[in-house]
């Protein structure tokens, strides 16, 4: 062989390598460029999770506060605070929806029980003061 046909048959064989890795790399970049894809979906997914958690978190708290049993207690339960009076207007007497003022609601006679021994449960016997 002459030395230009070694010369050729070098420079195929150096484009045939060199189309093989440059082959490799594409694949080895699609699949990078995929993962970081993944990544990037799995982190905001990450960060809507924490923000349900930290809204659960809040909503917790806020079941577990004295607030919460107050408005319960006064809402649900039909008590009042200390020093406060119970105004229950008979349905008769109640103005029309459309008036635009506020329609008192009629107070329930018994609680409900399971309501009932939630909130002594939840006060740990905060509902003294009600009642």
């Amino acid at each position: 062989m002459s030395a230009n046909a070694l010369k050729a048959l070098a420079l195929v064989l150096a484009l045939g390598v060199n189309l093989y890795l440059l082959g490799r790399i594409s694949a080895q970049t699609t699949q990078y460029l995929r993962y970081r894809q993944e990544a990037m979906a799995l982190r905001g997914e990450i960060a809507r999770l924490e923000a349900v958690y930290q809204a659960r978190l809040r909503q917790r708290d806020y079941y577990r506060s004295d607030a919460y049993l107050e408005v319960a207690a006064r809402e649900n339960l039909g008590l009042v605070g200390p020093g406060e009076k119970l105004v229950v207007v008979p349905a008769e007497d109640r103005p029309a929806a459309s008036t635009g003022l506020a329609v008192a609601t009629s107070v329930p006679a018994e609680p409900e029980g399971n309501l009932w021994a939630r909130l002594i449960a939840l006060a740990g016997g905060a509902l003294d003061g009600f009642r």
